[in-house]
């Protein structure tokens, strides 16, 4: 319903949440712009503060309107009148009666809990209004607490700006003034928060176990929060006198019952810290302005401030209910006191602080803090309060020395006294004062957790001062002077105390030198010359116990016990000396290697006598802190084994030692206590971290760490959930340590084919025990088995949500678990395979195969589930979180994973919302909350984990666990999934909207812009989805929806910094994304969306210099990360480091990445083995060898980065030519081309120019395509098609600049790029012939194709026909006078580098594309300026002299299985060049004389033609049949010939003899293609034919046969000319034109023409065959026709007959002709066809140009016969456009058509005029003979006047003559005119005079 789905409501909520965000942004995030929006949200919220968490009140009208809005409806804001569901109206109800809460409130509450309800899945709307309401409190009190801490004061500062800090101060200070404090304090004092959840269960309004813990901590964090709210303005500013009247009060009727642990509440605690800032003065001497500042605190301002308090604090008012809290009240007041007794401004301050202390010190102030107050681990965890309690003490022991002096006297009165009774054997009294040990055990629990370090203070004066001040130094010396003085007291019931304390204030990096020189000297009461001589005299006394008889009776009288206290003596002694070893090698050091004190195996020794279980577990925690360096460690170990600590060497002998096993087994068991085995855990913990020694034990055994894994895992591990524990906590103590041992080995282990045991050989050693980890993590052992036992009772038992003994231990626990089954997962491919090499008998079934298992608990395969489900506790266990996540990514890639994760995930749809919300939570988390660094990066890393799972996982069979998370439909198909927003027609939240929820902020201004790999990953992950095919359409539509996802971020895009990898890489692929979107919305024709990202992506050509993305990012692409300098190494060699880094180098597994990584971690562990080896170096180098071993660790993280830095730089370079390819190429936008260029070409960089090149030539093509949208433009405005949508001229003359500079840059690119970078040169060959087909291109429009004039068959009649050569001209225009200029600024150097590519030895692509170029260059330019270079260079002689190079090459490509194609498309190239030049008269001779004809004929290529049946049979595949092959070296040299002839005439005869020289040297394929020759051949072949035949006809004539039979190097081809002849005149009988042969071709051989791969749709059968029929037309007049000066004789070729039947009425004779024997008929036949058939197809072409006039009226039905139907759905001015353009070619093949018709009528009646008027005239029948088949084949085929007369008779002629006439009558000659009615009036006149000769011969020569 509309109301449920509003935008925004006041409700319990929505402001508080909004005030906190604004709160937050001017606070602690240094929000900048205008303070209004602050101002006025503290203004509005006001009253809220000073009434916090007080709700407005019922109202019964608003409720009688609630009750019937389910009927009447209501009026909302917003909303309008609406009507309210009756079960809302209910919960209404009840929420407002459950808070006293407004009814509207408690309905626009209920409202956004509709809304919100996405965010909390699986609860109903009631639940989560629960929650919001309290959340909504949460967030008004931290809002308040923020205000208070923006304060000015003395404590802290924020990075706000002092003109909030002013104002928030000022507001503060008014809030205090109205009574704030005083209403946090009756809240804390009346909210009962078990009484709210007692309300809360009454009303139902509490969930499942999750629901409660969420509530429960809401209120907690709430009181907690008001609480701390106190403490910050103490703290920062001190409270007024009554707000600390009201606290002092408060605290003086609060009962402050400790909690079960015995320590005090935290809320207690809270207002107690608040309480002692307030009156705190410690500023003084905490600052250097402190002198200043005290004076700003109300204590001081308030002259009425301390006689008030010190009136309350008065011990006379009367007892507190807690004692303690007065005592530390009266502590803190009397050290505030004291303090103001120090200072000048107070005049006379009270002076009772002695007695005030004295009070507090005999109320025990200092047992309370120890036993009680201390035990607050908030106090560890806030600064302010470890600040505080940490001044309350020194403060003590500073201004309280005599107090401090006189407690230590009575301590030692009292240790006296007690040493007495002791000694009497009396008990001793309890009334003895324990003060002064209570303060020492205090000092020594506040600082056992100190991170502050503040413990330094105390030892700041055992050093000479610096530039301390005097007050300073005055402080230090105290401090110090109480630590010296404390440890002077030699009774042992004092010393433990001290020890406790002065190991607490050890403990820290510093302090430890310090306390270790206090012990050093012998003369102290406690040294360590007295502590390890004591413990070597306490480990003789008990080692005599063991020995002989004799020995124990002579010492019988000896007293051996040790009394309690001593032993307490001797572990706080010992906690002392771990304090000092862990923190200070040299200290360690000293203690092991001291000679007379024996540390070492004393304290071993002391382990194995029989002495209490907590001393020896002390003992052993000693070891371990002597053990933290690598030297001592490994002298622990060896007297470990030798002492059998542990029983690793099996003993014959009948008594065994008492070893820690039995210990185990017989006492702690027993006595349900551990100490001792979690103590030996951790030595070994500690021991393990500088490694084990592979010689372990060697000698009496096999060395290596077998016994001692076997006990852990044994003995303590496998039994520890069986055992009994008399504490809980400690049973998951114990498998916390064990796991912990388990985790490090398997992370110290890296798997060689060495530790594997072999089936007949014994290792020497054993092998490393992270070997036995992981086949027992791989295979189905007990090991395992309890692992996933943890990882399932910690599911149990945290699903629970509840607290329990031993959470934090079961917590560490299962992520060690968790982390031991990922090492393990990561571990498996390299262990299996090293196994597998070793061939070791040992089997494993795999640990990915063992997690999809059945668990034993469950009976179901979930132990995955178990897994997955941490993922859902990712508020509290993020690291648990983390390692889920990859082991779900490792599992996930498994063959049968991912259906089995599925199967698991999605059973139970409870289950399977609460984990997809889990990952939400995770990639939602904010670092913001993070407590500490640790846990910001976890979770930074678990957002990243969850992306790279998606992304694996995407590539799984579908549904896989990615379109789970992500939130397709897995119910159908996933392509048919509709994703919404959150809540919109019940679509549950999902990782994707988390991801752009990520996205979003990272481009927002709240975000500082680094986030990392994490933003690379959404990007990445959303590129994969909108790349697949599956995923693409929801998701790039759900892109759509969200404000236009893509573009806006291409718009927030910044330049990235070359050193910023993951930036650059989060660019990369959001404009590989962008250029999906660029391609889908152009396929799918989706302009406005298109035209949105390509305004974003580059701008108009007139911004330029500000344009859009895409230019913006170009300074980026030419960026190169500098490359690390190699440090100068003085003792390691850089030879070996470099292949040690190449040893270590990891291949990325992420194909964009072309550098691999070094893994820093194996070349450490290479470097450490190295440096202990046996030759270590000595102690100087070795310090040395530390230092470079570092500096090359570091080293390796620098070319890490560098090396990502330049992939991550080339895959920005791959997109950004993706996205501007996608932009000009798929959208069709060529207008975006021009400034792209513009901008590519303006960087003069190579390397830029390197990677951009192929992406120029792709723009290059655009601009080239653009240029003919803009011509198809003109022709439709031609014909007023649509004059609206008129593109703008992009290449006008405005634009000859641009285009000129686009060009002066290409041509300067080629001029540096340098020869090896073939690649550059041919993408940048390649945009120059893109380039230069805009400039050749020509203008047309409609006019001119309908222009009936128009020279329609200028390429092929014109050839025929014209003997003069033919200039190429040029446009005499702007662009192309800018082009000519460019090339000429460029001079010899573009020639020499074209040339050099083109003739060279580079790559044949090059070649092709120089060759190309060249080709453009020569016809470009200007004369012959280009070729008399080329002559002048020699490359035209070598291009020439490569001919015959390429001749073997070019025979292996006409095998069957070619090698290789490269010299083929060479070969094309070369030929199409030297068509061009011989275009050119100057390049015709030239040509000529370099023996461009002789190398033809030279090469054997050309006689290699296939066997015609082969050639017949179509490719099959991509390589081209043999016969096409072939065909694409023959017909360029073909053309060739005939562009000579064209070029310098037929009147050359040195050109023609040239010519016929190379046909005759490839007689043979000559005679074969002409004897094949028909129209009904292949395709190929009929091409062939063509021009083969073009070219004999155009250098055939008589006086060229004359010089060829004259000629004696040319007598031997004289049979081989008269053959060809003979061929030529037998196609003219094949090629005979009927209607029934056109009615064929276009018909019965379209199917078979569409087999061949030759066949595209340039190529038209019909239009072959005329052109055939042309060509022996043409023939038949060069050889009949005299060329000489005697134009009177011709040649005879045709028989005087015409057929031996008549002509029917189709035009056919009814006998048909014989190839041999050529008559006159098959000359009228064809005249009289193809006069029938030019005026039938002259109808035809004025239909097509009368429907092309029509095509601006067409309408889409009828355009649907010229244009497909995928453009008919388009635009209707794109159908016309395409309309025209096919109906312009139909028209001009046609006249195409018709010109070769014309040509053929032309011929034949002038071939039928000479041989009639020959045989008519001159040719006299000699003895009646008739040439016959005998004679003809024995002479030639051209008959002299003289031997015609000889073989036709007078009766051949009268019959020639009466045929002759019936074909030409009246009708006939009409017809024939008419076919030249619409040509020039010479043509027509040709064909009136010749009709009119040859019926003047027909009417007037008698023949009888």
């Amino acid at each position: 319903m509309e109301l449920l789905h509003g935008t925004k409501s006041e409700d319990m909520w929505t402001p508080f949440k909004e005030l906190l965000s604004i709160v937050d942004q001017y606070i602690n995030r240094s929000g900048t712009g205008s303070y209004a929006a602050f101002e006025s949200a503290l203004r509005r919220h006001r009253q809220n503060f000073l009434s916090v968490l007080k709700n407005p009140p019922k109202n019964p009208l608003s409720r009688e309107e609630i009750k019937i809005g389910a009927t009447n409806g209501v009026a909302l804001a917003g909303c309008g009148h609406t009507i309210l569901p009756q079960q809302l109206v209910d919960e209404t109800l009840i929420i407002s009666d459950m808070y006293e809460l407004n009814e509207y409130l408690s309905l626009e509450l209920l409202c956004t809990a509709q809304r919100q309800m996405p965010t909390y899945p699986g609860l109903p709307r009631g639940l989560v209004a629960v929650l919001l309401y309290y959340d909504g409190r949460k967030s008004l009190v931290q809002a308040l607490k923020n205000l208070v801490t923006a304060r000015r004061g003395v404590s802290w500062s924020t990075d706000a700006s002092e003109e909030i800090v002013d104002y928030v101060t000022t507001y503060t200070d008014r809030l205090v003034a109205d009574g704030i404090v005083s209403h946090i304090l009756e809240l804390l004092e009346t909210w009962d928060l078990n009484k709210e959840m007692e309300l809360l269960q009454n009303n139902r309004a509490l969930g499942g176990p999750k629901h409660r813990r969420q509530v429960w901590r809401l209120l907690t964090e709430t009181r907690g929060l008001l609480a701390s709210t106190l403490v910050s303005w103490g703290a920062q500013g001190g409270l007024t006198r009554e707000p600390v009247l009201r606290l002092a009060a408060h605290l003086r009727r609060c009962p402050a019952e400790p909690d079960s642990a015995g320590a005090l509440d935290d809320i207690t605690l809270a207002l107690v810290v608040a309480f002692l800032y307030s009156i705190d003065l410690s500023v003084i001497h905490r600052r250097e302005d402190g002198e200043e500042l005290v004076q700003t605190l109300p204590i001081m301002k308030d002259l009425e401030f301390v006689p008030a308090l010190s009136v309350e604090l008065s011990p006379t008012r009367g007892n507190w209910k807690c004692q303690g809290l007065q005592a530390v009240s009266l502590l803190g007041w009397s050290l505030s006191l004291a303090a103001l007794r120090l200072t000048s401004h107070v005049p006379s301050p009270p002076d009772n602080d002695e007695a005030l202390a004295d009070t507090a010190i005999n109320m025990k102030v200092f047992e309370y803090l120890h036993e009680t107050f201390l035990l607050n681990e908030n106090i560890h965890k806030e600064e302010f309060y470890m600040k505080r309690i940490h001044t309350l003490i020194t403060d003590f022991i500073v201004l309280m020395h005599s107090k401090l002096t006189d407690l230590r006297l009575k301590a030692e009165e009292a240790a006296r006294t007690a040493q007495q009774y002791a000694a009497e054997g009396l008990e001793v009294p309890a009334a003895l004062p324990r003060h002064f040990e209570a303060l020492l055990l205090g000092v020594a629990r506040l600082y056992s957790n100190d991170h502050l370090n503040l413990r330094l203070q105390y030892w700041a004066a055992a050093d000479p001062p610096s530039s301390s001040t005097y007050r300073g130094s005055a402080r230090g010396i105290s401090l110090v002077k109480f630590v010296r003085s404390a440890g002077s007291l030699a009774p042992t019931r004092v010393l433990a105390p001290w020890a406790r304390a002065c190991a607490a204030l050890a403990a820290g990096p510093g302090a430890a030198a310090r306390a270790h020189a206090l012990l050093h000297p012998p003369s102290a009461p406690l040294s360590w010359e007295h502590l390890f001589s004591s413990l070597d005299k306490y480990y003789n006394n008990l080692r005599q116990e063991f020995g002989n008889v004799g020995m124990m009776s002579s010492i019988s009288g000896m007293k051996r016990a040790v009394r309690s206290d001593e032993v307490n003596a001797l572990r706080a002694a010992l906690e002392l000396v771990r304090a000092v070893a862990a923190h200070d090698a040299s200290a360690r050091q000293a203690i092991c290697d001291h000679p007379n004190w024996a540390a070492v195996p004393v304290i071993i020794g002391l382990v194995g006598c029989s002495i209490p279980v907590s001393l020896k577990a002390d003992l052993v925690l000693t070891l371990g802190s002597l053990g933290m360096s690598p030297e001592t460690a490994s002298y622990i170990w060896n007297s470990i084994e030798a002492a059998q600590l542990i029983c690793t060497v099996p003993s014959a002998s009948s008594y065994q030692p008492c070893g820690v096993e039995t210990e185990l087994e017989e006492v702690e068991a027993r006595n349900e206590e551990f100490p001792l085995t979690k103590a030996l855990l951790q030595l070994f913990d500690v021991l393990s971290t500088s490694g084990i020694p592979r010689t372990l034990g060697a000698g009496p055994r096999k060395p290596g760490f077998d016994p001692y894994l076997t006990f852990i895992i044994n003995s303590v591990f496998l039994r520890f959930p069986t055992r009994s524990y008399k504490n809980p906590e400690e049973k998951w103590q114990i498998a916390s340590h064990c796991l912990a041992l388990f985790e490090k080995f398997i992370n110290q282990y890296e798997p060689n084919v060495a530790d594997f045991p072999l089936p007949m050989k014994t290792n020497e050693i054993n092998p490393p025990p992270g070997l036995h980890i992981l086949l027992q993590m791989n295979t189905k052992s007990d090991f395992l088995r309890l692992i996933l036992y943890i990882l399932d009772e910690s599911v149990t038992l945290l699903d629970n949500f509840q607290p329990f003994p031993g959470k934090k231990y079961l917590e560490t626990s299962a992520l060690s678990c968790l982390k031991l089954l990922e090492k393990a997962l990561m571990m498996q491919h390299n262990f299996t395979s090293e196994l597998a090499n070793s061939g070791c008998s040992i089997l494993v079934t795999g640990l990915s195969k063992l997690l999809l298992g059945v668990n034993p608990r469950s009976g179901k395969p979930d132990h995955m589930l178990n897994i997955t489900k941490f993922v859902t506790y990712n508020s509290w266990l993020q690291k648990h979180s983390l390692a889920s996540v990859n082991i779900l990514s490792m599992i996930a890639t498994q063959p049968t994973a991912s259906q089995h994760l599925i199967s698991i995930l999605t059973t139970d749809s409870v289950l399977r919302t609460d984990i997809r919300h889990g990952f939400i939570e995770c990639l939602e988390a904010e670092e913001s909350t993070a407590p500490d660094e640790d846990i910001k990066s976890v979770i930074i890393e678990t957002k990243e984990a969850i992306l790279n799972l998606l992304q694996v996982c995407l590539f799984c069979v579908p549904p896989n666990l990615s379109h789970y998370l992500i939130g397709f439909d897995l119910n159908k198909d996933i392509s048919k999934t509709a994703f919404h927003q959150p809540g919109v027609m019940g679509f549950p939240r999902t990782c994707l909207h988390s991801i752009i929820g990520i996205l979003d902020y990272a481009i927002s201004q709240e975000s500082d812009g680094k986030l990392g790999l994490l933003q690379e990953g959404a990007y990445k992950l959303l590129y994969y989805l909108c790349s697949k095919q599956n995923t693409m359409g929801p998701v790039l539509r759900y892109l759509r929806a969200c404000g236009e996802f893509i573009p806006r971020h291409v718009a927030a895009l910044k330049i990235p910094e070359a050193s910023d990898s993951d930036a650059l890489a989060a660019s990369a692929w959001l404009l590989k994304l962008c250029a999906i979107e660029l391609h889908v919305t152009a396929s799918e024709r989706q302009t406005s969306h298109f035209a949105a990202l390509a305004r974003q992506l580059v701008d108009s050509p007139d911004k330029v210099d500000s344009g859009g993305t895409l230019l913006r990012l170009l300074p980026a692409l030419s960026q190169v990360p500098t490359s690390p300098v190699e440090p100068r190494w003085r003792l390691m060699d850089s030879t070996a480091l470099a292949a040690a880094r190449k040893a270590c180098s990891v291949p990325n597994s992420d194909p964009s990445q072309i550098f691999n990584s070094i893994s820093v971690t194996k070349l450490r562990t290479l470097l450490a083995t190295e440096l202990s080896a046996p030759l270590r170096p000595a102690a100087p180098h070795r310090m040395r060898l530390l230092h470079e071993i570092e500096e090359a660790l570091n080293h390796a993280v620098s070319l890490n980065q560098w090396g990502r830095a330049c992939s991550t730089g080339a895959q920005l370079t791959s997109a950004w030519r993706a996205a501007a390819e996608a932009l000009c190429c798929c959208g069709r936008a060529p207008a975006a081309a021009a400034p792209l260029l513009r901008a590519l070409l303006s960087s003069p960089t190579p390397l830029l120019a390197d990677k951009v090149t192929g992406t120029v030539l792709i723009l290059l093509v655009s601009l080239r395509h653009g240029f003919i949208t803009e011509r198809r433009q003109s022709l439709l405005s031609s014909s007023n098609l649509e004059p609206s949508l008129m593109m703008p001229n992009m290449y006008g003359s405005h634009n000859t600049l641009n285009l000129k500079f686009i060009l002066q840059r290409i041509l300067n690119w080629m001029l540096i790029s340098n020869s090896s970078s073939q690649k550059m040169r041919v993408n940048l060959y390649g945009a120059f012939l893109n380039f230069m087909r805009i400039v050749n291109a020509k203008s047309y429009n409609l006019e001119d194709i309908l222009d009936t004039e128009t020279d329609a068959d200028t390429t092929y009649i014109s050839r025929l026909d014209s003997t003069s050569s033919k200039a190429i001209k040029l446009d005499d225009s702007s662009l192309k006078s800018a082009v000519l200029e460019a090339v000429a600024d460029c001079g010899d150097a573009l020639r020499d580098c074209i040339s050099t590519d083109a003739t060279g030895s580079g790559h044949e692509v090059c070649k092709v594309a120089a060759l190309a170029c060249l080709e453009e260059l020569v016809s470009l330019a200007p004369g012959d300026h280009w070729l008399k270079a080329l002559q002048t260079t020699g490359h035209l002689r070598n291009l020439i002299d490569s001919l015959l190079k390429d001749d073997v090459a070019l025979r292996q490509v006409l095998e069957v299985t070619p090698k290789t194609m490269k010299s083929l498309f060479v070969f094309e190239s070369k030929m199409s060049l030297l068509n061009k030049i011989a275009s050119i008269r100057s390049g015709a001779e030239l040509l000529l004389q370099q023996g461009a004809l002789t190398c033809l004929a030279n090469m054997r290529i050309f006689d290699r033609h296939p066997d015609l049946q082969n050639s017949m049979e179509p490719s099959r595949d991509f390589i081209p049949s043999i016969a096409s092959r072939y065909r694409q070296i023959l017909i360029p040299a073909l053309a060739f010939c005939d562009a000579l002839i064209t070029t310098l005439g037929s009147e050359n005869h040195s050109c023609l003899i040239q010519i016929i020289h190379f046909l005759l040297s490839h007689s043979e394929t000559v005679e074969s293609i002409l004897r094949a020759g028909g129209p009904t051949v292949s395709i190929d072949l009929l091409i062939e034919l063509e021009a083969l035949t073009c070219v004999i006809a155009r250098s055939s004539n008589q006086e060229v046969f004359g010089s060829v039979e004259s000629d004696s190097a040319l007598q031997e081809s004289v049979v081989s000319v008269y053959r060809i002849q003979k061929l030529m005149l037998g196609l003219f009988p094949r090629f005979i034109l009927t209607e029934g042969l056109l009615r064929d071709m276009s018909e019965n051989f379209k199917m078979m023409d569409a087999e061949y791969d030759s066949c595209d749709d340039s190529i038209n059968r019909t239009s072959i065959y005329f052109k055939i029929v042309s060509n022996l037309v043409c023939y038949g007049r060069n050889i009949t026709a005299n060329h000489g000066i005697d134009h009177g004789s011709i040649g005879v070729i045709f028989r005087p007959v015409l057929s031996s039947g008549g002509l029917d009425r189709r035009g056919q004779w009814a006998n048909p002709p014989s190839e041999n024997s050529p008559h006159l008929g098959i000359l009228v036949q064809m005249l009289v066809n193809s006069v029938l058939h030019y005026n039938k197809e002259k109808i035809v072409l004025e239909l097509l140009v009368r429907r092309l006039k029509n095509i601006p009226d067409m309408s889409i039905a009828e355009l649907e016969d010229f244009v497909p139907s995928d453009v008919i759905d388009g635009s209707l001015v794109e159908s016309k456009l395409t309309a025209c353009e096919k109906l312009s070619m139909k028209v001009k093949d046609k006249r195409k058509e018709m010109d070769y018709m014309r040509y053929v009528i032309d011929n034949s009646l002038y071939l039928i005029w000479a041989h009639l008027e020959f045989y008519m005239l001159k040719a006299l029948p000699v003895n009646g003979q008739m040439f016959t088949n005998s004679t003809v084949n024995n002479q030639s085929a051209v008959l002299t006047a003289a031997e015609a007369s000889f073989q036709s008779t007078s009766q051949d002629i009268a019959d020639l003559k009466h045929g002759l006439v019936s074909v030409f009558s009246e009708t006939f000659c009409r017809q024939l005119i008419d076919t030249a009615i619409d040509k020039i009036p010479s043509q027509k006149g040709f064909l009136e005079a010749l009709i009119r000769k040859i019926k003047c011969l027909l009417q007037f020569v008698p023949v009888d």
